[in-house]
């Protein structure tokens, strides 16, 4: 992860640290960790481009994987999911096929990148823009299907009447009884 000139410049820094350290009489905190950082400038490049590395096959699979579910978390709703409101979901796909344009892209430009030079991407903001994927169409996944509305029978209203008006004609009647 490092080019023939970073090497040197870095083996020249370590060179003139060990020459401070040899020669250093006056022990100044502040000189030791100057020196410190500059050889700290060197690595951390170094670190992060390794480490970017060893991450990237991953983070690729993982992308990979993430849009393989969520083609077929597409497919589920559409198919099984029809109150699921078509505009949301064809909002969420075109969120996925921005994000499958964009790695694509990305990916492409790291091929073409050598690895001595800063990464295209990082992994973990990969990862991170893959999760907002997940997230959108696992909202739509959990979105619950909506109540039937239940339609009481006619009948039920028709018996409330009718013992009303049996009670009322009851009442007539115990009256015209009475009367009499």
């Amino acid at each position: 992860v490092t080019s023939e000139q970073q090497r040197e410049e870095l083996l020249a820094a370590v060179q003139e640290v060990q020459t401070f350290l040899e020669e250093d009489s006056d022990r100044d905190l502040k000189t030791y960790q100057a020196h410190e950082e500059k050889i700290s400038q060197h690595t951390q490049a170094i670190q992060e481009r390794q480490r970017e590395l060893e991450k990237r096959p991953d983070t690729a699979k993982y992308v990979e994987t993430v849009l393989e579910k969520i083609t077929e978390a597409k497919a589920h709703i559409e198919e099984k999911m029809s109150w699921v409101a078509a505009d949301k979901v064809e909002k969420a796909w075109n969120k996925t096929e921005e994000f499958k344009a964009w790695w694509e892209k990305k990916s492409a430009a790291q091929a073409d990148v050598p690895d001595h030079e800063a990464p295209v991407y990082m992994t973990e903001s990969v990862k991170e823009k893959a999760k907002e994927q997940v997230k959108i169409w696992d909202e739509l996944r959990k979105t619950d299907k909506p109540k039937e509305k239940k339609e009481k029978p006619k009948k039920d209203k028709d018996k409330k009447k009718d013992k009303k008006d049996k009670k009322d004609k009851k009442k007539k009647d115990k009256k015209k009884k009475q009367e009499e």
